[in-house]
């Protein structure tokens, strides 16, 4: 879906508004905790946020090291008590 094979922030930021995972709203209502862990990173600024998979895990996509490292702070109590941890594409890489 990307101009010329070409994975930039646009066309990777436009790819993931057109995104859904249609088991979404389904773990979310057997799982209140994952839909409020969702709602949650829905509200900050990252560029996209949601369910992996058959939800395994809940992300959100920051376009910027120091968002995310700022919206980790900003959200540091909240994520503590639902075991949820950010990490960077750096960090994933080195892994």
């Amino acid at each position: 879906p990307f101009p010329k094979n070409e994975l930039t922030q646009d066309s990777f930021s436009s790819f993931l508004k057109t995104t859904k995972n249609d088991l979404e709203p389904i773990v979310g209502d057997l799982y209140p905790s994952i839909a409020r862990i969702i709602e949650k990173l829905r509200k900050t600024d990252c560029l996209y946020s949601g369910l992996s998979g058959s939800g395994s895990t809940c992300f959100a996509v920051f376009d910027s090291p120091e968002l995310l490292e700022k919206t980790s702070k900003d959200l540091e109590s909240f994520f503590r008590s639902n075991n949820c941890k950010s990490i960077s594409a750096e960090t994933f890489a080195t892994r």
